[in-house]
């Protein structure tokens, strides 16, 4: 793989795990992302940095 160059940011970086709709791992108190989102994922706080 080549290196990145952009402005995306890195979720793994900021320490997130992997998030399912049976695993609710992200950081968001109040609310599991992957059912938000239908989707898996590693997020932090729902797209909400």
């Amino acid at each position: 793989m080549g290196k990145y160059s952009g402005d995306a940011e890195d979720a793994l970086r900021d320490g997130a795990k992997f998030t399912t709709m049976d695993r609710d791992n992200d950081m968001s108190l109040e609310k599991n992302c992957a059912k938000i989102y239908r989707s898996g994922w590693w997020y932090t706080k729902c797209y909400s940095w």
